[in-house]
């Protein structure tokens, strides 16, 4: 069965916090999204839609042939708070450590694992730098987490435009490069085997968080999007999206 996150609540200093932990039965599936839109801490709420995480979770237990399409609104609730302090997942403060291929992507992955930590109860299992390939020239995958009994690879992206607006076609290239390069990835990745990708996009506002949905639904072929499933995340953290590179990066 898939392992899930079972959420309690206490009441702390006027703040409603979620006490997680790792269970493994299906059953608490149903009524663990009846009673939650949000889950809330004193640093990040995280809000989603029931019946959107429930089909990622049986996607990924059940359906691993299948694309898929997955929003989330994440709030930091305190201005001027560390990378660090929201990192709560040891496998997100790992990620944060621990050198990556290069570019200014530290943070978004390290915030990538944390989510799909506090939400799926997923545990890393290769940084990006673990993971060997077949061939140097290949585009390469973040990190790879267990979900459950699946071995997922995580692509990491930034959805914008430094200077400008994110248009059409600039979503477009983005999400036809990540694309193409997970499945570059999953082909050529030697000490492991993807059961499938997530490609996990970071977005500042809600219009190009629903610009991004709407182009890989309408305008991304599905041979193209294969079993990938996209993760449309819209979050209220300048240093994500402003981190400063090291590097050059295959993708």
């Amino acid at each position: 069965m898939l392992s899930i996150l079972a959420i309690s609540t206490t009441m702390s200093c006027n703040v409603m916090r979620k006490k997680v932990s790792l269970v493994d039965s299906s059953s608490l599936l149903s009524r663990r999204f009846r009673d939650y839109d949000c889950l809330m801490d004193s640093d990040l709420a995280i809000y989603f839609s029931r019946a959107a995480l429930g089909d990622l979770l049986t996607m990924v237990r059940a359906c691993p042939w299948q694309s898929g399409l997955v929003s989330l609104n994440l709030h930091v609730r305190q201005k001027g708070v560390s990378v660090l302090s929201m990192l709560q997942s040891q496998c997100a403060q790992i990620i944060y450590t621990t050198p990556n291929a290069g570019g200014a992507s530290i943070i978004s992955e390290a915030m990538s694992m944390e989510v799909l930590a506090r939400m799926m109860g997923a545990q890393l299992v290769y940084t990006e730098m673990d993971l060997v390939y077949s061939t140097s020239r290949t585009a390469i995958t973040d990190y790879a987490c267990r979900i459950g009994d699946a071995l997922i690879g995580v692509s990491v992206t930034r959805a914008m435009c430094f200077g400008n607006a994110l248009c059409k076609n600039n979503a477009r290239r983005i999400l036809v490069k990540k694309l193409a390069g997970i499945l570059q990835s999953s082909q050529t990745v030697a000490n492991c085997s993807f059961d499938r990708q997530i490609l996990h996009v970071w977005t500042q506002t809600a219009k190009d968080a629903s610009l991004v949905k709407s182009i890989f639904a309408r305008h991304i072929p599905n041979t193209l999007k294969a079993n990938t499933i996209l993760l449309v995340t819209t979050i209220n953290f300048d240093a994500l999206f402003y981190e400063k590179g090291t590097s050059k990066r295959s993708v």
